[in-house]
């Protein structure tokens, strides 16, 4: 999914999003230096993936093909910025979050990169919007 797709649609619809990363912070500058155009928070402590309760990828969910290809395309940039192993093997996950912050959607991923289809995001945000 690329959200800096799909975030002008994303502000039309009366909504914003913020990426949350476990770390380090140069790896959020770097992004932001590269004209990213929303929020990069960090999480080191993995404060937010535990209030969702998102936990790590299993052996067999990192084995999966797909992810075995997501794995092998993104090791050397994990290395550059510094990540450990265990931080690049979190599940990945999206969010929509109400009015209220209460969790409105999601969809916690079951490889490496799987994250959803951006129509699916912009569907859901358009749904939660005509409520």
């Amino acid at each position: 999914m690329q959200l800096r797709e799909i975030y002008p649609k994303i502000l039309e619809l009366g909504a914003d999003a913020v990426a949350i990363g476990p770390k380090p912070a140069v790896m959020a500058q770097n992004q932001l230096d590269q004209g990213f155009p929303f929020a990069l928070l960090m999480d080191p402590d993995h404060t937010v993936r535990k209030s969702l309760e998102i936990d790590q990828l299993s052996p067999v969910q990192l084995l999966k093909p797909q992810g075995l290809k997501n794995y092998a395309k993104s090791r050397g940039s994990w290395r550059s910025f510094g990540i450990e192993i265990d931080q690049a093997t979190n599940r990945p996950g999206a969010f929509i979050l109400d009015a209220d912050q209460k969790v409105a959607w999601s969809h916690v991923g079951d490889t490496l990169g799987d994250y959803p289809d951006t129509g699916e995001v912009i569907a859901q945000l358009t749904k939660l919007t005509e409520q």
